[in-house]
């Protein structure tokens, strides 16, 4: 069984007490464990499927807390690093009464964007390398770290999934963000774009035009996530549409994260990456309700559900059909 590789930032989210408020007018905060390469590792630990999160954290009480959640769902710690120049990251959450999210970031630099890397690169070897967008940002080691991890993933059999995970927020330069994800496309095998995303990466309105856009690059499957109406799943030669499972949703954040790492951890269990669209229809209705699952709940990584709670959904819903 391959490994489930994440790399990029882990954050404290501070989730608003109170939701359909302002920022500004929000009265309390709890502190969740974040990061979207972080919560895709969590979800493939939940799921069974080692994983290996590879980021830094401040030399402080918020680091000390994420590396001990990452440890408690089972994510290898051992390649993090400790920043005693930047602080961990925060990202503060504003809910609607539907649980979408707005944040406002802590940053610039923070400590994850300070993270060198492994010096041994062998540990990525025919394992799954997991990567977003919002570490790809600025003139910092994370982004030369990046670099070096995909370039070397490429010649050892690594499968590379890329999810953009765009945050505008991060970045007033919205034109050399998008040139900064398009850069990095060619490198992915599995590519997971939201439906919402497709603009401002294609620079297409037309649905049909984005993917007709998409398909110039070499990626293997292409997974557009279509919210709760489910996901769009393409190989090079098929696609497919997998409809989502109807919950009563508490908080959207982490449900793209739980979805990949929930199809990652079902890749990881095949010699190769599985391009049979029978297969991945079947990967996909697993991912659906694990996403679904998580969105029942506050937070990302401590919403996720295990592998009990996963099978059960799943039964139920069977007996109902």
């Amino acid at each position: 069984m391959k490994k489930v590789i994440g790399i990029g930032e882990l954050l404290i989210d501070m989730m608003p007490n109170e939701k359909g408020k302002r920022l500004k007018d929000v009265t309390g905060f709890t502190k969740k464990a974040g990061g979207a390469p972080a919560n895709v590792c969590v979800a493939a630990a939940k799921l069974g499927t080692s994983s290996v999160f590879l980021g830094a954290v401040g030399d402080d009480a918020f680091g000390n807390f994420l590396i001990d959640e990452l440890n408690t769902y089972g994510v290898n710690t051992e390649y993090m690093e400790r920043s005693t120049v930047a602080n961990t990251c925060l990202a503060f959450v504003t809910l609607t009464h539907e649980g979408d999210r707005d944040f406002i970031f802590y940053r610039n630099p923070s400590a994850d964007q300070l993270y060198r890397g492994l010096k041994d690169l062998s540990i990525l070897d025919h394992q799954i390398l997991h990567f977003c967008s919002v570490s790809l940002l600025g003139d910092y080691p994370m982004v030369n770290t990046h670099q070096r991890l995909l370039n070397h993933a490429k010649t050892h059999q690594t499968i590379v999934s890329f999810d953009p995970n765009i945050r505008l927020a991060l970045s007033s330069d919205h034109v050399t963000y998008q040139q900064t994800i398009k850069a990095y496309l060619s490198y992915a095998d599995i590519l997971k774009i939201g439906v919402d995303e497709l603009e401002f990466i294609t620079g297409k309105q037309v649905y049909k035009d984005q993917i007709q856009w998409l398909r110039t690059y070499p990626w293997r499957i292409l997974i557009i996530t279509l919210g709760k109406d489910g996901v769009h799943i393409y190989t090079q030669k098929e696609d497919v549409i997998v409809p989502s499972y109807a919950v009563n949703v508490v908080d959207t954040t982490g449900a793209g994260d739980a979805w990949i790492g929930a199809f990652l951890a079902q890749c990881a269990k095949q010699d190769e990456l599985p391009t049979n669209i029978l297969i991945l229809l079947d990967y996909a209705k697993v991912s659906n309700a694990f996403a679904a699952l998580t969105t029942t709940h506050m937070g990302a990584m401590e919403a996720m559900p295990n592998l009990v709670e996963l099978n059960e959904f799943l039964h139920e819903k069977d007996l109902k059909k």
